[in-house]
């Protein structure tokens, strides 16, 4: 122990304070019986002040003495919390791997291709009963679906790398359904904005994003339902359930006797307005970097995927810090367009049905072409590559020559 840490042990042991009086000025001379005379002695200001000086250097070498020889004790103690620490990363970072790897084995994938297929087959059942048996409780199931679909779709996204595909507009209509259903349905604003952004921009997605029904995938129902299901939901509203209900349950509904086109282009477009101002400097400009790296958006997923069209063209001809604002200015245009036919749809239960039933054909059509085209082409490849095996195989051939009765005619003959 040096000279410094046997002085900070006698002070600690005699209990010193810094406001001991008789501690410091006995040493310089001084007592207690300070006069006006002594204020202002210039030499003894200096040596008062010299000694304030000492004291609080001294008083600061020993309180980081203090700390770094408590540093010293928890030293061991960190060592210990860093390794198990380490430990339990590496158990549980092992486990997560192996559950990775199981959760991507093609028996997992078979087995979770299967649960989907099961789920996505009943709800459409179970959907098709209560638009038909019980239509009054169809925005229940629209909230119990959308409970269970929107953590999955960010969980699935998340770890992909599509997390910014959850910021869409698509969500954000939904969100403004769901406080219709069940915070504001007396709102009248809010009921139309529901309508027109459901028939409008949510249904037309269906089309613009190539939506399938495929029901081993449950990220291409999930799409579909997002899209789909409020249109359907607002149609059983609107015109499916019992008037006395809806006055009960929905009392804006009864009190829209039109939804003008003037007034829902107006309503829309404040709410297009904030949702395009979060996203712009939430994504495009906040996550600016992370999406240069790569991860995508509905912006560059768009120009990719419809880059060989007349507007694709058009805004990726443009400089490319104003491709996202031509992007935001066509999505506006989109979504307006969408709206215009929805008076139609709200004023005539038929043509509403024949709009969704096309809606959803649409998805049937798209589902049925990955079926067909997509199996198609992948058993067609395994028969070929059996092709080439067997050719390449005597072996494996003289089985099928042995069993082929032109084969066998032409033995008998010789």
């Amino acid at each position: 122990m040096n000279s410094d840490d046997s002085e900070f042990d006698s002070d600690a042991e005699s209990g010193y304070s810094i406001f001991d009086e008789n501690d410091g000025y006995a040493l310089h001379g001084l007592d207690n019986s300070l006069g006006l005379s002594d204020l202002v002695d210039f030499p003894n200001i200096l040596r008062v002040y010299s000694w304030i000086q000492n004291h609080y250097k001294k008083k600061k070498g020993q309180l980081r003495h203090g700390v770094n020889r408590q540093k010293h004790k928890l030293q061991p103690l960190h060592r210990q919390l860093n390794q198990e620490s380490e430990k339990l990363k590496e158990k549980f970072g092992h486990s997560i791997d192996e559950l990775q790897a199981k959760w991507n084995s093609g028996q997992m994938v078979r087995f979770r291709d299967k649960v989907s297929f099961l789920l996505g087959v009943s709800t459409s059942i179970l959907t098709a009963l209560l638009l038909g048996m019980a239509p009054e409780y169809i925005h229940i199931w629209y909230t119990i679906q959308l409970l269970i679909f929107l953590p999955l779709r960010y969980y699935t996204y998340h770890r992909k790398g599509y997390v910014y595909f959850i910021a869409d507009f698509c969500y954000w209509g939904n969100i403004m359904l769901l406080a219709y259903i069940w915070v504001f349905p007396f709102s009248r604003r809010l009921f139309i904005l529901s309508y027109s952004v459901s028939y409008g921009t949510l249904a037309w997605s269906v089309v613009a994003w190539r939506n399938s029904l495929l029901f081993h995938s449950l990220d291409k129902i999930t799409s579909l339902f997002i899209h789909f299901f409020p249109p359907l939901v607002l149609h059983t509203l609107v015109h499916l359930v019992n008037p006395s209900h809806v006055q009960e349950r929905f009392p804006a509904i009864p009190n829209v006797p039109n939804i003008y086109l003037g007034s829902s282009i107006k309503i829309a477009s404040i709410s297009y307005a904030l949702w395009q101002i979060w996203y712009y400097f939430f994504i495009q400009v906040g996550k600016r970097e992370e999406i240069q790296a790569g991860k995508p958006t509905s912006f560059t997923w768009m120009s990719k995927a419809y880059s060989k069209t007349i507007l694709g063209k058009a805004i990726n001809a443009l400089p490319e810090n104003l491709r996202p604002f031509a992007f935001m200015v066509l999505q506006y245009l989109y979504s307006i367009t969408t709206m215009c036919p929805c008076s139609i749809w709200y004023n005539n239960k038929v043509y509403s049905t024949v709009f969704l039933v096309i809606i959803f054909g649409w998805s049937v059509w798209n589902g049925a072409s990955y079926y067909i085209d997509v199996f198609g082409m992948r058993f067609q490849k395994e028969l070929e590559t059996l092709k080439l095996e067997i050719a390449n195989d005597p072996s494996r051939s003289s089985p099928s020559s042995e069993l082929d009765p032109e084969n066998s005619k032409s033995s008998k003959v010789k």
